[in-house]
């Protein structure tokens, strides 16, 4: 159970971090339709905030496939990274992209972790949400032509 708690622990700093980085970025654009979106997926990641928090990890830590969840790579070092690093909007996109292709797979491994079917369904649908944050950045990156 101690292993599920610091991983969604994680899950949730890692949902404020992303947030943060977002609310970042709109400073570093005067494009109106890329603040839009930085805005858009800055308000997710804390609607995921919110979802992981009702989760009840006690009851949820008795319904874990445990070699399953002990397997699962916490990637604490990308939140080191202080938000007023980032030098350029590519910079943050880039490291964004990479935010998010680790949550996915964080959150893909937990719903393989888990047995309890709303727990389940949350992190597949977090998966998925992180999955679609990542497309949203790579457009947007080929979109202002900072790709390359």
């Amino acid at each position: 159970m101690g292993e599920l708690k610091l991983i969604l622990e994680h899950a949730i700093k890692f949902e404020e971090y992303s947030a943060q980085l977002y609310m970042s970025a709109v400073e570093k654009t005067k494009v109106e339709s890329v603040k839009r979106i930085l805005k858009q997926l800055a308000g997710q990641e804390l609607v995921h905030k919110q979802k992981l928090e009702t989760l009840d990890y006690t009851t949820l830590g008795a319904k874990v496939i445990a070699d399953k969840i002990e397997a699962i790579d916490v990637k604490d070092e990308l939140m080191l990274t202080p938000l007023n690093e980032f030098g350029s909007l590519k910079e943050v996109f880039t490291f964004a992209s990479k935010l998010e292709v680790d949550s996915r797979d964080m959150y893909q491994q937990l719903s393989n972790s888990v047995k309890e079917k709303k727990a389940k369904k949350l992190f597949s649908w977090l998966a998925n949400e992180e999955e679609k944050h990542n497309t949203i950045l790579r457009e947007t990156i080929e979109s202002l032509g900072l790709g390359g």
